[in-house]
């Protein structure tokens, strides 16, 4: 699977690779948008009380077999995102990257 990802890579000129690496960047920032917005989401209902989680950053490891830092990280964006003006919106517009934004996050915990 990876190696025909590779071939792709290897045959497309440099305009071609240059556009779908902006394009990729682009799907990661409004994935890990969306991926706050379910989480904190998630978190209000206490979707993580149905699996008997004890909270909503073990229910995360739980989903996508994370780090309890990655997931710690995701909640905190989570939380930054909705408390914060500016960040969800920025990160979703692709204005700010995943790592900005979780600087951002953890600054906003201090």
């Amino acid at each position: 699977m990876f190696e025909e990802v590779v071939a792709e890579v290897m045959e497309a000129g440099d305009d071609d690779l240059t556009k779908r690496f902006r394009e990729l960047e682009m799907v990661r920032r409004r994935t890990e948008a969306e991926m706050a917005a379910i989480v904190r989401e998630g978190e209000r209902r206490g979707i993580h009380t149905v699996d008997g989680h004890r909270n909503v950053r073990n229910w995360v490891r739980s989903q996508v077999n994370c780090s309890t830092g990655d997931a710690s990280r995701l909640r905190r964006l989570a939380v930054a995102c909705d408390t914060v003006q500016g960040i969800g919106d920025s990160l979703l517009a692709g204005y700010i990257g995943v790592a900005q934004a979780h600087e951002l996050a953890r600054l906003a915990t201090h």
